[in-house]
C-alpha cells in the first residue's frame, strides 16, 4: 500500500513537471499595447528549402511585382494612406542634394536666408554650433550638421524637434523660407528648406 502512494506520489510529480515544462514551450501571445493596435507580421515571400536530401523537381514561382498606378515600388500594397506615406522623389535628400549644387546662387538671396538660419539655429540646443555647415543657392538651402558632443538620446530628441518645430519653422516662415525634407541619423541631421 505504502509502495502504491509512493508510486502515485511519484507519478503526480512527474506530471506537473512534464506539464510545467509544456506550458513553458507553448507559444505566448503579448498583451495588445496600450493604443490597442495590434501588431502582425507581413508575410515576406521566402519559399522555405526542402527538407535534407529531399530532391526538388522545379524552381518555386517567384511572385511577380505588379505595377502600381502611381509608380510606387511592387512591394507596397495599394493602400492610399501607405502610399501617402512615400516622400516624392523630387524631395528627396538626393534629389535636392543634386538640384542645390546645379542651382545657379543669387548672392543676395543666399545671404537673406543664410541669416535667417542661423538666426532659427541659434535658439536650437544640443547642435554642435562649430561644424554645422549652411549653403544656400537661389530658392534652396541644405543646413547639415552634428549633434553636440556628448548629447544623450534626449538631448537628441529635443534638438530633433525644436529642428522640425515651431523653434525654426517661424524664423524662416517670417524670411520666406519653408522645410521641405528634414533627415536624421544618430550623429546629425541634413534639413532642406525652399524661398516660397
Amino acid at each position: 500500500m505504502r509502495r502504491n502512494i509512493v508510486s502515485g506520489l511519484i507519478g503526480g510529480a512527474a506530471l506537473l513537471v512534464a506539464g510545467w515544462l509544456l506550458g513553458r514551450l507553448g507559444v505566448e501571445t503579448p498583451p495588445l499595447p496600450a493604443d490597442g493596435v495590434k501588431v502582425v507580421a507581413a508575410p515576406t515571400g521566402v519559399t522555405p528549402a526542402p527538407p535534407a536530401g529531399a530532391r526538388a523537381t522545379t524552381a518555386p514561382a517567384l511572385p511577380t511585382p505588379a505595377a502600381t498606378p502611381d509608380s510606387a515600388p511592387a512591394h507596397v500594397p495599394e493602400d492610399d494612406a501607405v502610399r501617402g506615406a512615400f516622400l516624392d522623389p523630387a524631395f528627396e535628400p538626393k534629389a535636392l542634394y543634386r538640384r542645390l549644387r546645379a542651382e545657379p546662387v543669387d548672392p543676395a538671396a543666399a545671404a537673406r536666408m543664410q541669416r535667417a538660419i542661423d538666426g532659427g539655429l541659434g535658439k536650437i540646443p544640443y547642435l554642435d554650433r562649430e561644424q554645422l555647415r549652411v549653403r544656400c543657392a537661389t530658392t534652396l538651402c541644405e543646413i547639415h550638421g552634428p549633434f553636440a558632443h556628448g548629447a544623450t538620446s534626449d538631448n537628441v530628441n529635443v534638438a530633433m524637434q525644436q529642428l522640425q518645430g515651431d523653434q525654426l519653422r517661424t524664423p524662416l516662415a517670417a524670411a520666406g523660407l519653408e522645410i521641405i525634407t528634414a533627415a536624421f541619423g544618430p550623429d546629425g541631421f541634413t534639413l532642406y528648406t525652399r524661398r516660397n
